[in-house]
């Protein structure tokens, strides 16, 4: 009788840790493209500027400016962020029509910002390191910019 109830408290055991790594692991890597109201931003229009890094002949530095249009459908609170890979540092910063700006780095990939309709037109400013030569378009995709209407409460 013992036995059986050793064995039954064994998996019960089992089965919460592997509930709970689930969780743990959804919590810890949400999915950016899985959401309904999230739009990936296209980018266009960039000219990039290498310089290369001659203290460490492995890494790729760049930077870059260009202009986006975001989808503002409603006004109200948005997400905006990125879903990086591929960098060793990257800062993105966005400015707004009224000046205010946006930072994102691997470390913070998203802000909580309230949008309105003459928000649709910025200005990106993005710079950083890549352990790889990667040409204009591999950096956009690598950037993997997104946007997610949350409400519009203020």
């Amino acid at each position: 009788m013992r036995q059986h109830l050793l064995v039954a408290l064994i998996i019960i055991t089992l089965i919460a840790n592997v509930i709970l790594g689930v969780e743990l692991y959804t919590t810890l890597h949400p999915n950016v493209n899985g959401g309904t109201n999230k739009t990936i931003i296209p980018i266009s229009n960039v000219s990039i500027t290498y310089k290369a890094n001659y203290s460490n002949s492995s890494l790729y530095s760049f930077s870059f400016e260009t202009k986006l249009n975001l989808n503002i459908l409603n006004e109200g609170k948005y997400i905006i962020g990125i879903n990086p890979y591929g960098f060793k540092q990257l800062f993105v910063l966005i400015q707004l029509k009224d000046h205010k700006t946006i930072e994102l780095t691997l470390n913070e990939t998203t802000a909580m910002v309230k949008l309105n309709k003459d928000d649709r037109t910025v200005t990106m400013f993005v710079s950083g390191e890549t352990y790889a030569n990667l040409n204009q378009s591999q950096i956009i995709n690598n950037l993997n910019l997104y946007i997610e209407y949350i409400n519009n409460n203020n």
